[in-house]
């Protein structure tokens, strides 16, 4: 069976192959590609060869094809160079790949037909400099399990207060908790909290009271997931009070500043509320 699924991407590969001229400015056909997706379709592509490097891979050709049919997971992947030996993506290729999903580096490419011998892309990208950036995509948010007076809670709270002690900590957790439906959600990457949001819902908007994220977590889209989260669970606008460090990140985030005000003994330590709609 494995042998003759690779079978059949070459040949849907190889039938595409039209090595032709279109104009004095462009070439095509030349090398073939097939794709196999998670959902068993196959897609394929020709390489587009042009003046000013404006061309396309028949990888990527054979992706955009794919993409176009609503498409984003692939299983396999397969190359005919025009001797008719298969050939391996190039960097440009690979890289498209790797920024499908979080799944990519387990896509099989065809290095022989016969005899067989393939490689995963992640073999290819051992180092990939986007891994990080996936984590997100594999986290799971619910509501904290972990002791809110608890160390490993607080080390990742006091990353968003001023000058933080375990007192103050300790302080502005039984502030919060004094509105009844406050509420703490944990993000978890592998069963490991790696960030925090307290709220407090309304019936009209939420707001969001903190939110943190593990230091070498951070940049790495793990806010912006639980934004994305609250939004979809409550259904609300979002609303959210911050400074100057981290306005920023609600600006990225879809929120809009809706006024900004100033400290009474420091004109310089400036306040946002930001506001984001659910629509």
């Amino acid at each position: 069976m494995e042998n003759t699924i690779w079978h059949t991407l070459y040949n849907r590969a190889k039938a595409v192959q039209n090595d032709r001229t279109i104009s004095p400015f462009m070439e095509a056909g030349a090398v073939g590609a097939a794709v196999l997706t998670a959902e068993g379709n196959i897609y394929t592509g020709v390489c587009i060869d042009t003046a000013s490097g404006m061309g396309m891979c028949a990888e990527r050709n054979a992706m955009a094809n794919m993409l176009t049919n609503g498409e984003d997971k692939i299983s396999k992947v397969v190359a005919v160079m025009p001797d008719g030996s298969s050939g391996t993506p190039c960097g440009v290729c690979r890289e498209f790949m790797m920024q499908l999903n979080q799944d990519s580096r387990n896509i099989e490419i065809l290095l022989s037909l016969d005899p067989l011998k393939t490689v995963r892309l992640g073999d290819m990208m051992p180092d990939w400099w986007g891994e990080k950036y996936l984590q997100a995509e594999c986290c799971t948010i619910k509501e904290l399990a972990e002791d809110l007076a608890g160390e490993v809670v607080y080390d990742i709270y006091k990353l968003c207060m001023y000058k933080p002690t375990f007192e103050k900590y300790l302080a502005r957790i039984s502030n919060r908790k004094q509105h009844k439906n406050f509420t703490v959600y944990g993000c978890y990457l592998h069963n490991e909290l790696i960030g925090i949001a307290g709220i407090c819902p309304y019936s009209q908007e939420v707001e969001i009271t903190d939110i943190a994220v593990k230091k070498d977590m951070q940049k790495k889209g793990v806010g912006r997931k639980i934004i994305e989260y609250l939004t979809e669970n409550y259904q609300l606008p979002l609303l959210a009070e911050t400074d100057d460090d981290a306005v920023g990140f609600y600006r990225k985030c879809g929120f809009k500043i809706t006024e900004v005000t100033t400290e009474k003994n420091n004109e310089l330590c400036r306040r946002y509320l930001c506001r984001r709609s659910n629509k």
